[in-house]
């Protein structure tokens, strides 16, 4: 679909690249601001364990964004990205329920 309508869909990527760019620099220069796309998000990481197995723990709530009624069920905003997407998730965003919390890694 995208090889058939690229030339369609073309300006419309370009167009969002650009605001986002412009954001980005923006919050760059002034950690105050904040746009439209783009936001400020604090992480964290801390290197733990004495000896073996040492590992990372790291802090990333605040990059979640709540899901409301009004978004698209492809919306992944409150998913932690930094796991296996198939393998560690609790919830899809396409169904109504969690799923199993087991982890299979």
């Amino acid at each position: 679909m995208l090889k058939d309508n690229y030339i369609t869909i073309k300006p419309d990527i370009e167009s969002l690249l650009c605001i986002i760019t412009e954001e980005t620099d923006l919050i760059v220069n002034d950690n105050l601001a904040r746009g439209k796309l783009v936001s400020v998000a604090r992480i964290s990481a801390s290197l733990k364990g004495e000896k073996d197995p040492i590992w990372w723990d790291f802090a990333t709530e605040n990059t979640l964004c709540p899901v409301t009624q009004a978004d698209s069920p492809e919306y992944w905003g409150d998913t932690f990205l930094f796991l296996s997407m198939l393998t560690s998730a609790d919830k899809y965003p396409w169904m109504p329920v969690e799923v199993s919390e087991f982890d299979l890694e």
